[in-house]
């Protein structure tokens, strides 16, 4: 189930980052630029340093999860837009973001690789689960 449910935080946030760009109103070449070098540092270490990601506590992989979750929903809830009380309101506007309104998107950037740690672990996981001769 984590796996199916990594894939698709990943298909529908990170694959696209321009979807990010703008739903943020960010700046599309550095959120583009950041998601691929994050993801291109984190599969350079997985290939050349593959016992790094061992060394990874379980608190510290839980604080990073934490994180990610809290960045991750801030940034959603500061660029919600409210919707109409009644179909005879006046339309909805939305203007540029303020300046605090990208922090949350910095951290959720920042923190993101988290998904491929996840990731290797539940992979990890499957894969050393003995095999029932006859299931």
């Amino acid at each position: 189930m984590g796996i199916y449910l990594l894939i698709t935080l990943v298909y529908f946030v990170f694959l696209l980052p321009a979807v990010i760009a703008r739903w943020t109103e960010g700046n599309y070449p550095l959120i583009v630029s950041a998601v691929s070098l994050f993801s291109l540092g984190w599969a350079g270490l997985a290939l050349y340093r593959p016992s790094l990601f061992d060394q990874i506590s379980p608190r510290l992989l839980l604080t990073w999860n934490a994180l990610f979750t809290l960045s991750l929903t801030a940034t959603i809830l500061v660029h919600r837009v409210s919707f109409p009380p009644a179909l005879d309101s006046p339309e909805v506007v939305v203007g540029a973001p303020v300046w605090w309104q990208q922090i949350p998107l910095g951290f959720m950037l920042l923190l993101f690789p988290v998904i491929f740690a996840d990731m290797r672990i539940f992979l990890g996981r499957w894969v050393a689960q003995p095999t029932h001769p006859g299931a």
